[in-house]
């Protein structure tokens, strides 16, 4: 069995190789075979594709990413004083614009200044600039709610990212937590190609993620791991783990999204860690 992952394991490498020498241009720039327009021609088949794969994927996956955060969402009261943690330049907020906002205190937090003042003006009621794995001591206990989406696998240390969080929940506060698997396929290649190569790729394939690409280590990223840190540091388990196994970084060329698929199903089969990502909620003990 190991062996026939490592088999398509090299396949899929060198699709994706041929891939990132198409978006790196220097060869077809050298021998002059490529312009403006089959760059563009060639867009429009991986949007194409991407389409189309996608389309095939809510089919054979029926799941909901976002489930828990929904249900979290709709626990948050005007009351609360609500942290956004990573959110940046695409707060929570921004997604779901029709749940209960007003009265809330709905703060933006992270590390990349830049990020936060390139969020919608208004749309947080104030934003810091945050380390969660160094966390002030003022801000102990501060937050009622803390959503954090698409963060945790861009930490290097994991621990103590959990124990930021913890930290700034309140007694009976609740934590909404989201992020990659370190064993989906995605999160292997992040961790193998080299950062320029894979953000040359990231928005050549998908225009629409230019921005985004920031350094990933997904260290313990798996429910297990961040469950156990989660108790460590006084967090109880809220909602049922809910476990995604929706994507679209493969679904540029169908080849490719049918190799991915089949490594898919095989590691869902064999690991019982793996998913493309999942979402905890938990509560801090009082």
């Amino acid at each position: 069995m190991s062996r026939l992952l490592e088999s398509f394991y090299f396949v899929f490498m060198l699709i994706i190789s041929s891939c990132c020498c198409y978006a790196c241009g220097s060869c077809s720039r050298n021998f002059g075979i490529a312009d403006d327009m089959e760059h563009h021609v060639l867009a429009d088949f991986f949007s194409w594709n991407t389409r189309l794969c996608s389309s095939l994927d809510r089919v054979l996956v029926r799941d909901s990413e976002n489930a828990s955060l929904e249900r979290f969402l709709t626990e948050i009261r005007p009351e609360h004083r609500v942290a956004d943690v990573g959110g940046g330049k695409q707060p929570a907020r921004l997604k779901y614009p029709d749940h209960a906002w007003n009265g809330v205190a709905y703060e933006g937090l992270d590390i990349d200044d830049t990020e936060l003042r390139s969020a919608p003006p208004g749309i947080y009621s104030r934003v810091r600039v945050v380390d969660i794995t160094d966390v002030p001591g003022e801000m102990s206990e501060s937050y009622d709610r803390i959503i954090c989406r698409n963060t945790l696998e861009h930490v290097r240390d994991m621990d103590r990212a959990i124990g930021g969080l913890a930290m700034m929940a309140r007694p009976n506060g609740k934590i909404y937590v989201k992020t990659t698997c370190r064993f989906a396929l995605y999160a292997r290649l992040n961790r193998i190609l080299p950062e320029v190569l894979k953000r040359r790729l990231l928005f050549f394939l998908f225009p629409h993620k230019s921005g985004d690409g920031f350094p990933a280590f997904y260290d313990r990223c798996t429910v297990r791991e961040i469950s156990d840190l989660a108790s460590k540091h006084g967090l109880n388990p809220s909602f049922p783990v809910n476990q995604s196994y929706y994507s679209t970084y493969f679904t540029f060329l169908m080849p490719v999204y049918f190799v991915w698929r089949f490594f898919t199903g095989i590691q869902y089969l064999i690991n019982k860690d793996y998913s493309e990502r999942f979402e905890l909620v938990f509560e801090k003990r009082d």
